[in-house]
């Protein structure tokens, strides 16, 4: 037998005991708390505490709106349509007072031209007659027969005059055979007629437009007067403030 056996056993290097043998981990153990471990138990998920029911009788709290954002764009909305009517009221008003200026401006020049005219009296056929720069002639008056088929109306004849309008002034001016009546003897004041009968073959009725400065036109009016009035007049009223027989001429029919 040999003198080395069985082998001399190893002395431990100290007189501690073995560690332990660490315990394997395991998937449950961050999961299952440890009641002797308190921080542990914040690993827990929280449930959220459930809503409170109010006691019988008793009215559930009213919700409080925020405030800030939404109240904030309101005052700042309001504040910009007052600013705004403000503004509005403003414009209207510089407008009304420019406006009535100018209306009282045109009334009272159309007053002083009325006044003159009426000094001067009633034109006659060939006369011109200046309002605001625009001249007008009366050329020629005459009675136009009845067509066969259009014809006045009864107890009144055809008149036919011929004007001439030019700008002298040095803005445009408007013109128009609306601007012209038949003033009878008895008062009566008459607008243009615009059917032609058959009878009239000039072709060339006064038309509505604009005159340039310096521009010049002419054309014929057809009315409707009492037949056999002596004293027709015929009226023109360039301006619409002035009086419809402000500017005559006496036809001489």
């Amino acid at each position: 037998m040999r003198d080395d056996w069985p082998p001399p056993r190893e002395q431990p290097t100290s007189d501690l005991p073995h560690p332990p043998l660490p315990r394997p981990a395991t998937p449950w153990d961050a999961t299952v708390p440890s009641y002797d471990a308190p921080t542990q138990m914040s690993r827990l998920p929280v449930w959220p505490a459930p809503p409170t029911t109010p006691a019988r009788g008793q009215l559930p709290p009213t919700p409080t709106k925020p405030r800030g954002g939404a109240g904030r764009t309101l005052a700042i909305i309001a504040a910009t349509l007052g600013g705004v009517f403000l503004a509005c009221c403003v414009a209207l008003l510089i407008v009304a007072s420019v406006t009535g200026n100018a209306l009282t401006t045109l009334g009272r020049n159309a007053q002083q031209t009325q006044n003159a005219h009426a000094k001067l009296g009633p034109s006659h056929v060939g006369g011109a007659i200046t309002v605001g720069g625009v001249s007008c002639t009366l050329v020629s008056a005459r009675v136009l027969p009845a067509g066969l088929f259009i014809t006045p109306k009864a107890g009144d004849e055809y008149v036919l005059v011929h004007v001439t309008l030019a700008n002298r002034g040095t803005g445009e001016a408007h013109y128009g055979p609306l601007d012209f009546h038949i003033k009878s003897d008895a008062g009566v004041i008459t607008s243009p007629d615009f059917i032609y009968p058959t009878t009239y073959t000039a072709k060339n009725p006064l038309d509505t437009g604009v005159l340039a400065p310096g521009a010049r036109t002419e054309g014929d009016i057809l009315f409707q007067a009492p037949a056999g009035d002596h004293a027709l007049q015929l009226t023109w009223q360039p301006n619409i403030f002035a009086s419809v027989t402000e500017n005559t001429w006496n036809l001489g029919l």
